[in-house]
C-alpha cells in the first residue's frame, strides 16, 4: 500500500492534470492539506517535495505553492532535414514556434574541444581528434525547452564560418557542402535519462527529472561523419512526434532481405 504522502501526491497530481488546478494557479495551503487528509505537516510537506522533484509545482514564499507555467516543445526530428536551402540552421525552428505565436530565441557559444566519448565514436575521430561544438539553448517565452550542441570534426569546418558563434544565414548544409561535405543520410538515436548536474542548470530543472537524449549523426553518401548533434529534452516540456511513410505494397523491408 502506497504511503499517504505518495496518495496526497497521486491526487494532486491528478487534479493538475485533469486541470483541475491549471498552470499558475495556487494550489491548497499546507494547513487545508492537512486538515483535509487528517496526517501530520511533514507528511504533507513531504507530498508538496514529491511532486516539486517532477517539475509539477513551485514554491513562491511566503504566497504557496502554485502549479509551475511550463513552455511545451512539439520536438520534430524529421524537420531537421540538411536542406541546401538558403535557410539558418535554426530557421524551420523559428518558423515553427512563431507559427504557435509564441516567441522564440536562443543563445550560441561556440568551443574548440575534444567531444564526448559517444560523439567521439560515431564521428570515428581518433584519440585526441578535437570538434568545433556549436552550443545551442533554445527558449520559448524566455523558458529553456531544449539543448541542441552540434558536433563537427575540426579538421572538416577549420576556416569556415562554423567556428564562428555566431547564426550562418546560408545554413551549416550549405557551407559543409561547399566544403565537399553535403549530407545524404542520419542516423537517429533516442535514450531517456535522468539529467546530469550541468543539464538541470542549464535547462532550470529539479534534480532527478528525465530527459530524453536525441543524438542524430549525419553522413555523405559515401558513409563520411559529418555532424553528430545532441538534443537534450527534458520531459516535461517536450512532446517528439515522428512521422513515417511506407509502402503498403512492400513484401518486406529491404534492410531484412539482405
Amino acid at each position: 500500500m502506497a504511503a499517504k504522502y505518495q496518495l496526497i501526491a497521486g491526487s494532486l497530481r491528478e487534479e493538475i492534470r485533469a486541470g483541475t488546478y491549471a498552470q499558475g494557479d495556487k494550489l491548497p495551503t499546507e494547513a487545508a492539506l492537512r486538515q483535509k487528509w487528517s496526517v501530520a505537516i511533514g507528511t504533507v510537506r513531504s507530498a508538496l517535495a514529491l511532486l516539486q522533484a517532477e517539475g509539477l509545482i513551485e514554491p513562491d514564499s511566503p504566497r504557496g505553492w502554485f502549479v509551475r507555467r511550463i513552455e511545451h516543445q512539439t520536438y520534430r526530428p524529421q524537420s531537421d532535414g540538411r536542406t541546401l536551402k538558403s535557410l539558418s540552421e535554426n530557421e524551420p525552428w523559428v518558423q515553427q514556434i512563431l507559427k504557435e505565436g509564441r516567441e522564440p530565441s536562443q543563445s550560441l557559444e561556440v568551443e574548440i574541444a575534444e567531444p564526448p566519448a559517444a560523439v567521439a565514436e560515431r564521428l570515428r575521430l581518433k584519440p585526441g581528434e578535437q570538434t568545433a561544438i556549436r552550443r545551442r539553448l533554445r527558449f520559448i517565452n524566455g523558458a529553456p525547452v531544449n539543448i541542441a550542441d552540434s558536433y563537427y570534426p575540426l579538421w572538416m569546418v577549420q576556416g569556415t564560418e562554423v567556428i564562428i558563434p555566431t547564426d550562418i544565414p546560408e545554413g551549416v548544409s550549405r557551407v559543409l557542402t561547399e566544403q565537399g561535405y553535403t549530407q545524404m543520410s542520419a542516423i537517429d538515436e533516442f535514450e531517456v535519462r535522468i539529467a546530469t548536474p550541468e543539464e538541470q542548470a542549464r535547462l532550470n530543472m529539479s534534480t532527478g527529472q528525465p530527459v530524453a537524449e536525441h543524438r542524430c549523426t549525419t553522413f555523405t553518401s559515401e558513409g563520411q561523419p559529418v555532424r553528430c548533434s545532441v538534443h537534450v529534452l527534458p520531459g516535461d516540456r517536450n512532446l517528439i512526434v515522428y512521422e513515417r511513410t511506407w509502402d503498403p505494397h512492400a513484401e518486406s523491408d529491404p534492410k531484412e532481405s539482405k
